[in-house]
């Protein structure tokens, strides 16, 4: 026990020989600890603590030389061992510990607003009590503000305290009998006796003269008060010391340098508080900044203010296969009502929910703006874009088995004879071992691309199971594809292509083409019957493409058959002028029973479902007085029941020379 004393003697730096603090240290640690630990200054702590941790001098046991051991500082004062002065307040922490006996971590120990050095050295008062004379003033307020004497409780012997005095207006340094005529108020109790004055402390050649650290007064003056309806105010402020800059703040914003007067604007309607403190030339800044606090309420405007319209999250998205659609709503502004539009149709007074029904294929848009009880619309309606897309009807059944006189199958070869025990594998094999009249069968499976060289024989290829071609390219004359799935697998290249004259494709599909044609058809007199033309999709802008290109097919005749999901157009006729020699007119086609569904272009609609463009077989843009012009335009066309989702186009440079058309039964279109 008796060495745990000296050691903390030894640390408070009191004058204990080193020799006894050492023979103290060694006392308190185990021989182990003896032999790896080292405290050369003997201040209670290792060199290592010292170099690592407190990073003070382990040669010194008191580094800041505050007359504090390093460990004493660390562990009882909690003073900073490195400095001198840890609170700065112009006394050593050695001396406030041991002398004057203040704080060495709080730089105004009584908290009377004088700093302890300055009241131990300058004003001569107790830097442990806040009111050293007992006045009812404290020792800061006499210094700065009532110029009185913080040592003396009545300045002016008149035997009243200072502190009476300015709690009931007299003027505590005005000399005996400033209270004659009035009510002598209570002078309180007897003065205490001042407390012994603390001993100063020792002459010390480092401290310079006390700058002056006494901050000033701030009194602010004008500006607005209560509730205002002006968005700017304007405030004038001074100091209690001559020279003084002034540092001004608005609600919580930062400080900055500002002059008297000072005005702020355009604030918006609320509390706002104005702040101001004074700084004098020694940079002390008043710690209690004068402040006015107001309100702005500006006078009601008038409702010009839209509503926000909000489209609950019901509803179509994306792609459907309804044709009905249901939607709720909802405005910013109570009490507002409705508008709404469907696709490029007129807005109407509306109640949420909105449902529509018997909505066709493609995209569609719905728009709703709310109108509030001013009268205030929407300007930015809330808007859902979805698109009905049906589901795809099943594809036509396979023809019934027939008899057949040549056999292909997927698993055949075209070494073989073509007959039913060894069938050939592609359709040119069959093609050139059938005879004129011929029915070639073709078993179900999946065929790689098949190409049909020229030829005139009249030959059928009559397909089992609706067998799937990758590609079918045919340049014969009299044949006819009967249920075929001629499938492009959504690659870049054309489907179905025939050059042959009086040639058929039916009872099949055509489909699933990217950036390319679905089918491309010249030559006379062919026909599609009941086939399906679907997914010919474009996904690069500039590309342009169909489910059907026929340029330059008199006698088409298109029946029976449906176009889903085509891209640009469903079926583009067009005339070869720049062939050479002039292909004959373009007439006698026939359209009837086909449903064309809406075409498409990037995400938007297509422009129309069927375009013809300069059919016959005059040059472009001859002048419709020009005799010498050859005729044939739409000519001996039959346009006759048939379902158009898009209208339909010609472009021709004279219409006039249309003969024998027909247009009858359609809708739409």
């Amino acid at each position: 026990m008796y060495a745990r004393w000296i050691t903390s003697a030894c640390a408070r730096g009191l004058r204990v020989p080193l020799l006894v603090c050492a023979l103290a240290g060694v006392l308190l640690l185990p021989q182990s600890s003896q032999a790896r630990t080292a405290d050369s200054d003997r201040d209670g702590l290792a060199n290592r603590f010292e170099k690592r941790h407190s990073h003070t001098n382990p040669r010194k046991a008191d580094t800041d030389g505050d007359k504090l051991g390093d460990r004493y500082e660390l562990r009882r004062a909690h003073t900073n061992p490195r400095k001198r002065d840890t609170d700065r307040d112009r006394l050593s922490d050695g001396f406030e510990v041991n002398g004057s006996k203040t704080s060495p971590r709080r730089k105004d120990t009584d908290r009377d607003g004088l700093s302890d050095g300055y009241e131990v050295k300058r004003s001569k008062t107790s830097p442990r009590r806040k009111d050293t004379d007992g006045d009812g003033l404290s020792d800061g307020y006499e210094v700065k503000q009532s110029d009185t004497s913080p040592r003396r409780a009545d300045d002016d012997g008149d035997g009243i305290r200072d502190g009476v005095e300015v709690l009931f207006g007299l003027d505590p340094n005005s000399g005996p009998g400033d209270g004659e005529g009035q009510p002598d108020p209570d002078p309180g109790p007897p003065d205490d006796p001042a407390p012994p004055d603390d001993p100063p402390p020792p002459d010390d050649p480092d401290d310079p003269e006390d700058p002056d650290n006494l901050a000033p007064n701030t009194s602010l003056g004008g500006g607005p008060t209560g509730t205002v309806a002006s968005g700017s105010a304007t405030f004038s402020f001074a100091s209690s010391e001559p020279g003084s800059g002034f540092q001004c703040r608005l609600d919580g914003g930062a400080w900055s340098s500002c002059t008297s007067p000072k005005t702020v604007s355009s604030l918006a309607e609320g509390s706002h508080t104005f702040y101001v403190r004074a700084v004098d030339t020694a940079g002390n800044a008043d710690p209690s900044p004068a402040q006015r606090t107001w309100t702005i309420d500006f006078p009601p405007l008038p409702d010009i203010i839209p509503p926000n319209t909000s489209l609950g999250s019901g509803g179509p998205h994306g792609i459907v296969t309804t044709g009905s659609a249901s939607f709720t709503f909802t405005s910013s502004e109570a009490g507002s009502t409705f508008q709404c539009r469907l696709d490029s149709g007129s807005y109407a007074a509306c109640p949420s929910p909105k449902a529509y029904s018997g909505l066709g294929e493609g995209v569609h848009n719905f728009y709703v703006r709310a109108r509030d009880a001013a009268g205030n619309l929407d300007l930015t309606p809330a808007q859902r874009t979805w698109t009905v897309d049906f589901p795809a009807p099943p594809p036509p059944p396979p023809p019934p088995p027939g008899p057949a006189d040549v056999f292909v199958s997927a698993s055949g070869s075209d070494s073989n004879p073509c007959t039913s025990g060894a069938p050939c594998r592609s359709l040119a094999r069959g093609y050139a071992v059938a005879a004129a009249g011929d029915v070639v069968g073709v078993a179900a499976g999946s065929y790689p691309s098949q190409t049909i060289p020229g030829g005139s024989k009249a030959v059928v290829f009559k397909g089992t199971g609706l067998p799937k071609l990758r590609q079918l390219d045919s340049g014969a004359s009299n044949v006819t594809f009967d249920g075929f799935d001629v499938d492009g697998a959504f690659t870049t290249a054309l489907t179905f292509h025939n050059s042959g004259n009086n040639s058929t494709f039916k009872n099949g599909r055509i489909g699933n083409v990217i950036d390319e044609k679905g089918a491309l058809v010249s030559g006379n007199n062919f026909t599609f019957d009941n086939v399906l033309f679907h997914d010919v999709e474009i996904h690069t802008r500039g590309v342009h493409l169909e489910c059907l290109y026929a340029i330059v097919v008199p006698g088409l005749t298109i029946k029976n058959s449906e176009f889903r999901n085509c891209g640009v157009f469903d079926v583009f006729f067009t005339y070869g002028f720049w062939w050479l020699p002039l292909p004959p007119a373009y007439g006698g086609v026939t359209m009837e029973n086909n449903h064309f569904g809406r075409s498409y272009n990037l995400g938007a609609p297509g422009y129309y479902t069927v375009m013809a463009a300069y059919t016959g077989n005059g040059p472009v843009f001859s002048q419709c007085g020009d005799s010498s012009a050859p005729q044939g335009y739409l000519t001996n066309w039959r346009v006759t029941g048939n379902t158009f989702e898009l209208p339909t186009a010609y472009l021709d440079d004279c219409p006039a020379r249309h003969q024998n058309f027909v247009w009858s039964g359609n809708t739409g279109g």
